[in-house]
């Protein structure tokens, strides 16, 4: 994370543009998340491309005022204590970065690491992390530290911190490519590569209060992300968090359906065993295509044309009947 300094007050926009910038910026946080779910995408995957997608929105046109803009009404503004205004920053400051290195390294970290702990812990809770780890801790946490300075807060790195220690105490012994201090390591401990961070952090901390020229980057935003993220590991473990299994949400879909309409129409023996076999299925996609099969082979009650099944409900392709197994109801 990045801050820069500001005056106290509201910030009014430099370039009138700025306003059509900043709106395209929110449809692409919001717009590229929805995709994400619609597609199956991973969190990880997603974030990364929404914020290559808004580096170049505000970068491209080369605008100094309109990248101003950009900083000062997205970034966290830890002013806001003190006005009410731009709490928004807590959330938007996640996706805007001061340069092509900025957003570069940030998104390449988080990427080797961060698809790795949502193998294990699934899209939500992930979300959950990396959200949450980067508005309390490099949000509200490192805003109260930074005051009396007004200050602007940029990047996602405090968010990265906080999803590096999430991971390091839920799964503290699995291996991943890691970045230890500008050093690119294929295959190293979680836990390693925390403690690691957390000491040079530590001592980039101190380091910039005693000489307050040492850059901008913001090591206590880093700091404060990874404790919070060590909480969340902390009551992920308790509540058992882990990824959900494949075909998890297909099986909860074929638990609570009905399929005595169907067990009605199985007249014929060998149909009354495929109807038996489905009842007694676990695996959810072997019972997917148990079910398929059964209803191809069954006929409609009223004028015995072929039924097909289109998402939970059984139709005849000759009349009107049909049966919706999610109520056990068939006319």
């Amino acid at each position: 994370m990045i801050y820069c300094r500001t005056p106290l007050g509201t910030v009014v926009l430099l370039n009138p543009a700025s306003a059509y910038v900043i709106a395209a910026i929110l449809c692409v946080i919001v717009g590229t998340y929805i995709i994400a779910i619609w597609r199956k995408m991973s969190f990880t995957a997603a974030t990364v491309i929404a914020n290559i997608i808004i580096f170049i929105i505000y970068m491209a046109p080369g605008n100094e005022e309109i990248i101003k803009d950009v900083f000062y009404n997205l970034g966290f503004n830890n002013s806001a204590f003190e006005t009410g205004e731009g709490w928004w920053g807590l959330f938007t400051h996640m996706y805007i970065h001061a340069n092509f290195l900025h957003v570069f390294f940030n998104m390449f970290i988080f990427f080797i690491m961060g698809i790795h702990f949502e193998d294990r812990v699934g899209f939500k809770w992930m979300a959950i992390v990396y959200w949450g780890t980067g508005i309390i801790g490099a949000g509200i946490i490192n805003g109260y530290i930074t005051l009396p300075d007004v200050v602007i807060g940029i990047g996602a790195s405090g968010a990265i911190s906080g999803v590096l220690g999430a991971f390091a105490i839920m799964y503290p012994r699995d291996r991943v490519p890691m970045v230890i201090i500008f050093i690119i390591l294929p295959r190293v401990p979680v836990a390693l590569g925390a403690l690691v961070f957390i000491l040079f952090e530590t001592f980039m901390s101190f380091a910039q209060i005693s000489f307050p020229g040492l850059g901008n980057v913001s090591h206590t935003a880093h700091l404060a992300g990874a404790a919070v993220g060590v909480v969340f590991g902390f009551i992920m473990m308790k509540k058992g968090v882990e990824a959900p299994k494949p075909g998890a949400k297909l099986g909860r879909k074929l638990d609570s359906l009905d399929y005595s309409p169907l067990g009605e129409l199985a007249y014929h023996p060998a149909n009354k065993e495929r109807y038996e076999a489905l009842l007694k299925e676990d695996i959810p996609e072997v019972k997917e295509v148990l079910l398929e099969d059964l209803v191809s082979r069954l006929r409609c009650p009223d004028c015995s044309s072929i039924l097909t099944l289109k998402g939970t409900t059984v139709r005849c392709e000759g009349c009107a009947w049909k049966a919706d197994l999610r109520k056990g109801r068939a006319g």
